[in-house]
Formats: structure tokens, C-alpha cells, sequence
């Protein structure tokens, strides 16, 4: 007996099931794909893509100095210096406990007139633009004991003048060239450079870059090389002889991952013992950073905390201990514009302000 063959045919649901399989069998490759490919990156990354956000600051009290826009703070001892924005004045304030008292406010129109104001006085549209150009966007300050100076940034010319301690005297000048390879036509770039600065070793300076993009920038000399910052060797206090002098980006370090990319820098700090802070005026963040690695192109956030939704434009930092900082709001009243926070895990009975072994010149 033969058979004669026979045509099989597949039933169409089989062919479909058969389908569907492969399409998932892709699916799961494509993911794994993807899945693999993030812990690469991850790995590559270390600790830079992951570091503990702390929670909310508890607001402690607010404070209301005859201060508009404040935009630059900086401490010595129990005082605290501040800096508005809209005009050329210096606040000194004395912190006790959790009492601020404003001790004085010092007006350093002088010594800028006198040195870099062309005109008789403003009389005219074209001396009046210049005046402006002179008197504002004062946005950095950095108080140095050692050397008993007054440092401030001035993120429109992008200069930080260094002034004696009356503040009626420039005894130097410091020019960021930010673009040095092209002209930066940008008018987006005349309110997106320079926020805050720290003094480093050999004359370099760190400067927070606010936007276009977010940075932080070690500043050196035309042909040096970056060094960075490493918070156990804290820079040491300089004075500078050069009466003018222009300084270079040498390395930049931006902020890590996806949900910091998109935030501005508004300001940069150093507690007494050397570690970095940043504030972020967009992202409402205040930053606590690692050591800055020239080999590296990304900060390595150690701890980040949240400011409340209350504080208006959260502009300038200091940190009076750990995790307790004071903050300055950039706005144009007079009333709340000082904030005294700390970290949900911060003890309210210990001390305010740090013991800080620097003198803090009563004179001042």
C-alpha cells in the first residue's frame, strides 16, 4: 500500500501565535538592549548620577534687610557681608544665635567712578547707559580675612574688583574672559555668566556660570592647567599684586544627570572647612559637591537639599554650620529677603553659627 503526501497547512491562529512570539522575543532583546546600555552608564558614572536628596530646608526664621535684590553674601566669623543687585552697596550685618543686626550699609560708587566712569557725571543718555553699566549687576562677594579685602563680582563686565576694607579704594581688577575663542554676539549671554566665585591657589578663581550653559569654571592664566578643588586642601588666602589682570576658562564641570541639567547656577560657596555648595535660583536646590576632578566633566553632588516654594527667588548662600545655611533672596523688597534654614535632620538646640577661627574684625 502508498500514501500519496499530503499538504499540511498551518491553521492561521498558529501562524499568528508564531508572530506574536517573535515581536516579543524583539521587544525583549530591544530591552535588555536598553537596560544594559543604562548600567553601563550608570557604572561609568559612579556616584555622579546618584547622590541623597536630603529633603525639604526647614525655615527657621526670615530676616528683612534695607538690602534690594540681594544677590552676593559672604561670612567671617559672626559677620555677614551681602550685595544687592541694583546697586553699588555693601551690607554688614552681625549674626548671633538666630538675631541678625545690620550693622551698616557702605556705598562703593566712589572708587568706580573715579576709576572707570568717563563722563563729568551722568548728564546725558550715552553717560547715563554708562553709569548703569557701572552700578549694577553686582552678583558675587567674597569677604577675605586673612587679607582683610572685599571681593566682588560684577557678572556684566564679568570682572571682580577687589576693594580695601572701607571699600573706598580698588586695589585690583580681575577679567573673566568667558568666550575667549569668538565674539558672543548672544544678547541671551549678558545676564547668563557669572553668579558667584571662589578664590583658589596661584591666583585661579571658581566662578558658577548661571546658564547657556550651567557651569562651573576654574579660571587661570592663559596657559596653565586645571588643578580643580579638593575640599581638604582648602585655597589659601592671596593678595593680589597685578593692578589689572585677565584670567581664562582652563576646565569646566557641569551638572550630572537629567533632572539637574535644566537648572541655573545662582551661586557658589565654601563652609570653613573647605566643601562646596551651590544654589540653583530654577531648580529651588541647594547643592553640597565633592571634590572637583579635572578629569572629570561633571560635578559629583554629594547631597542636595530643597528650598520651600515660599522663598522668592532664592539668589545668593552661606553656610553657617552643618546644614544650616542662610539664603538671600533677589527681590526688590525690603521685607524677607534674609532666610535662616536647615535640614530636617538638624538639631534645633545646637549652635547657629560655627566656631570659626578666623578673627572676625570688630572693626568692620
Amino acid at each position: 500500500m502508498s500514501f500519496s503526501p499530503m499538504n499540511v497547512s498551518v491553521p492561521e491562529p498558529d501562524r499568528a501565535a508564531r508572530r506574536r512570539a517573535r515581536l516579543v522575543l524583539r521587544l525583549a532583546i530591544v530591552v535588555a538592549g536598553l537596560a544594559l546600555i543604562a548600567l553601563l552608564v550608570l557604572l561609568r558614572g559612579g556616584n555622579k548620577l546618584r547622590h541623597d536628596n536630603s529633603g525639604k530646608l526647614r525655615i527657621l526664621r526670615s530676616f528683612s534687610v534695607p538690602l534690594r535684590e540681594i544677590s552676593g553674601l559672604s561670612r567671617s566669623g559672626s559677620h555677614i557681608f551681602a550685595v544687592g543687585d541694583a546697586e553699588p552697596l555693601l551690607g554688614v550685618l552681625q549674626l548671633a544665635g538666630d538675631e541678625l543686626k545690620l550693622l551698616r550699609t557702605v556705598n562703593f560708587t566712589a572708587p568706580l567712578w573715579h576709576n572707570y566712569f568717563l563722563c563729568a557725571r551722568p548728564h546725558n543718555s550715552i553717560c547715563r547707559s554708562l553709569a548703569n553699566v557701572i552700578n549694577k549687576q553686582w552678583e558675587g562677594l567674597y569677604y577675605e580675612a586673612t587679607t582683610n579685602t572685599i571681593h566682588v563680582l560684577q557678572e556684566s563686565t564679568g570682572a571682580i574688583f577687589v576693594f580695601n576694607r572701607a571699600m573706598d579704594r580698588i586695589l585690583s581688577r580681575t577679567k573673566l574672559d568667558f568666550f575667549p575663542d569668538r565674539y558672543e554676539k548672544s544678547a541671551r549671554t549678558n545676564n547668563s555668566l557669572g553668579e558667584g566665585f571662589v578664590p583658589l591657589a596661584n591666583g585661579r578663581v571658581l566662578v558658577a556660570k548661571e546658564k547657556h550653559p550651567a557651569a562651573i569654571i576654574e579660571f587661570g592664566a592663559r596657559d596653565d592647567t586645571a588643578q580643580g578643588y579638593d575640599p581638604r586642601r582648602p585655597p589659601p588666602a592671596q593678595a593680589y599684586t597685578e593692578t589689572v589682570r585677565t584670567l581664562y576658562p582652563l576646565h569646566y564641570w557641569h551638572l550630572p544627570d537629567a533632572t539637574d541639567q535644566h537648572c541655573d547656577l545662582s551661586d557658589i560657596t565654601h563652609d570653613k572647612e573647605g566643601t562646596l555648595y551651590a544654589i540653583s535660583q530654577v531648580c529651588r536646590r541647594i547643592y553640597e559637591f565633592a571634590r572637583l576632578d579635572p578629569g572629570d566633566q561633571q560635578v559629583q553632588i554629594v547631597h542636595s537639599w530643597n528650598v520651600s516654594d515660599s522663598i522668592k527667588a532664592p539668589e545668593a548662600l552661606v553656610v553657617l554650620a552643618p546644614q544650616v545655611f542662610l539664603l538671600a533672596s533677589d527681590v526688590k523688597t525690603l521685607r524677607h529677603n534674609l532666610w535662616l534654614l536647615a535640614s530636617p535632620e538638624h538639631q534645633p538646640r545646637t549652635t547657629t553659627v560655627a566656631r570659626d577661627d578666623r578673627a572676625t574684625h570688630d572693626s568692620l
